[in-house]
């Protein structure tokens, strides 16, 4: 089976059905660190975000907002 594109991987931090597979949700979470730490997340219905998933960029987000 084919790995989704990064750009659809977003939706584990707004859809609640992602939550439902803790293992595909940590896996798609260890993806996105590692190939797109910072991501813009686009989804219908559903205003836009960045979603930060390396501690360290959420801190220095959060001393320089």
């Amino acid at each position: 089976t084919q790995a989704p594109d990064l750009s659809s991987l977003g939706r584990i931090f707004a859809e609640p059905s992602a939550y439902a597979d803790p293992a595909a949700w940590h896996a798609a979470a260890k993806r996105l660190r590692e190939q797109a730490p910072i991501i813009k997340v686009s989804l219908p219905d559903y205003p836009e975000f960045y979603a930060v998933t390396k501690h360290a960029d959420v801190m220095e987000i959060e001393r320089n907002p």
